[in-house]
């Protein structure tokens, strides 16, 4: 379906293969979590080169719904964003929690009144920034996923319930299995790991670099039948099944949700 760039955790770019089923599925799971219908308009504001673009561009296609496309200039403007979003009567958007801070700092975001659920994720989400989102009564979902996944792979819709000092990853989504791994097995509840994608998310390799490919995906010992893609990513399962990042197994950084390699 794609082929897009990332560092991953050599510092060198790889181009990853990801399948039509991966991103077909991502589509239609989101699409019926977040309620998206043909009465709504979904705003594209990510770059094309960051694959949260392709759940706003073709979310609201599949769902017969409206699409609102901001220049690329303008993509940190946070007075033009407001504006398209009221203008345009927007429903739903994706901001990564640097730009979602930045949104709901401008002191005018209240009058985008039609906004009705924001995604956010590829960051940590300060709990703080939660609070703010959800005093507005708006729907808030944090999403994670690696390049080498379609997209994003778990799930959690946020609530004034959540744990006060983190945002639950949450659960994988239809589809995909998330695992946490001590090496080559799986890790207790409550015990770090790392974490660990199934399913039909994968990606199929890095194009035109095998020994990366299989370094990266490898078949798990627990269900050799199984493909799994090693994130480099340490989190933990908690005793009711709900996934908590913890941070990376390298030096690797994350910056307005790119991989910075230091």
């Amino acid at each position: 379906a794609y082929l897009m760039y990332t560092s991953g955790s050599t510092g060198a770019p790889k181009g990853v293969l990801v399948p039509h089923a991966g991103i077909a599925n991502r589509i239609a799971w989101a699409n019926c979590a977040y309620g998206v219908q043909a009465s709504d308009s979904v705003l594209q504001v990510a770059a094309v080169g960051f694959d949260i673009s392709l759940w706003e561009m073709l979310a609201p296609l599949y769902a017969g719904a409206r699409l609102v496309i901001v220049s690329p200039d303008r993509h940190g403007d946070i007075a033009h964003l407001v504006d398209q979003i009221e203008r345009h009567g927007v429903s739903g958007v994706h901001f990564v929690p640097s730009l979602l801070a930045a949104f709901v700092e401008h002191a005018e975001w209240p009058r985008c009144h039609s906004l009705r659920f924001i995604v956010t994720g590829g960051e940590r989400v300060p709990p703080p920034l939660r609070a703010a989102v959800l005093s507005r009564s708006l729907q808030l979902f944090h999403a994670y996923g690696p390049t080498e996944a379609s997209i994003s792979v778990t799930h959690w819709q946020c609530s004034a319930r959540d744990p006060e000092t983190y945002v639950p990853l949450g659960h994988p989504i239809a589809g995909t299995n998330v695992y946490v791994l001590d090496g080559e097995e799986l890790a207790p509840p409550g015990c770090i790991g790392e974490l660990c994608i199934g399913g039909v998310a994968l990606a199929s390799a890095y194009a035109d670099n095998p020994e990366a490919t299989q370094a990266s995906f490898t078949r798990a010992r627990f269900s050799p039948r199984e493909r799994i893609y090693r994130t480099g990513d340490l989190g933990r399962m908690h005793d009711d099944g709900v996934l908590e990042f913890i941070g990376r197994r390298d030096q690797q950084l994350k910056l307005r949700g790119v991989r910075i390699e230091p």
